[in-house]
């Protein structure tokens, strides 16, 4: 009798154990990205894409002209699709703050945090960054790729190949902060300082910041700008004197808040240093004040590149 029991008690902890086994084997449902903002024509997978989607591994992000697009891979990378700009997500693997890109043509801009392996591989070269702000275009007619880049360090090697063996990358080439580099078949590889409009479009990605995804909960790092990804809200003071716990609303939500104000619109403003405003017009002028979920906006006239309505 004791036998048995004992056969059965080991039977339960087996199924137990397989059990949190398979739970934990479940796949994290953050494993994605997600498109925080877009301008124009772009298409996932060739559908139509819209803000909110989210980015799978394996995905196809394609902008069409005058179109632009912003993805944020968790708290982790911000990367700012450019009008022609086709790209493929390769691998995500947030536990080990792992993103790599597959871009074929465009211009991307992209933001890493410490500590990321991030990676964008083209026709010709594979880029790898550890936390920087970079940008890398791919010139469709000649295939001549620029990398320009703001902080940080990026590591460029040539992609395996035949075809490349024309490309003079040195193996592990660095291009240090402030420098730019502009790759062709053989031509000599040449960091020099990088264009006053580099500077100026780089400016503008590096100022976005990240926000809190309401879907998943997952929020910033400590790297992150204090207090610029959620508002707290203090519900007051009970008749007992007791503080009553603090709830956070996320981006999103305020987000939503402020359509609903609007009449079921976002006023989306773009300024010419390349930045997205999200939000609500409540003043036009020389000066223009936009009510975002950070709180109130001021823009000269003369910052804004273009204005469109999201619905």
């Amino acid at each position: 009798m004791k036998t048995k029991n004992y056969k059965y008690h080991i039977i339960i902890l087996v199924l137990i154990i397989a059990t949190c086994s398979c739970v934990q084997c479940k796949p994290d449902p953050i494993e994605s990205g997600k498109l925080t903002f877009l301008l124009g024509s772009v298409h996932i997978n060739g559908v139509a894409a819209k803000v909110g989607k989210r980015i799978m591994l394996g995905d196809t992000v394609i902008t069409g002209e005058q179109s632009s697009a912003v993805i944020q891979f968790g708290n982790i990378s911000l990367l700012s699709l450019k009008n022609n700009t086709r790209v493929t997500i390769n691998k995500i693997f947030f536990q080990k703050r792992t993103i790599h890109i597959l871009q074929e043509t465009g211009k991307t801009f992209n933001k890493i945090r410490k500590n990321t392996d991030y990676m964008i591989v083209t026709p010709t070269l594979v880029a790898a960054v550890r936390g920087t702000s970079f940008a890398l275009s791919i010139d469709k007619k000649t295939g001549n790729t620029r990398i320009g880049v703001m902080n940080g360090t990026v590591v460029v090697n040539r992609a395996k190949g035949a075809e490349n063996a024309r490309i003079n990358i040195p193996a592990d080439m660095e291009i240090a902060e402030g420098f730019g580099v502009d790759i062709a078949i053989d031509s000599p590889v040449v960091p020099r300082p990088l264009l006053r409009e580099e500077k100026k479009e780089l400016s503008g990605i590096e100022s976005m910041e990240f926000i809190v995804d309401s879907s998943t909960g997952m929020k910033v790092d400590d790297a992150a700008t204090p207090g610029s990804q959620t508002t707290q809200l203090q519900e007051g003071v009970s008749d007992t004197g007791a503080v009553s716990e603090k709830k956070e609303k996320t981006y999103d939500e305020i987000l939503e808040e402020i359509k609903i104000r609007n009449k079921g619109k976002l006023d989306i403003i773009r300024l010419k240093n390349g930045r997205q405003i999200a939000g609500m017009i409540v003043e036009r002028g020389l000066m223009f004040k936009i009510q975002t979920p950070r709180g109130m906006l001021s823009v000269t006239r003369d910052e804004i590149e273009s204005q469109t309505i999201s619905y």
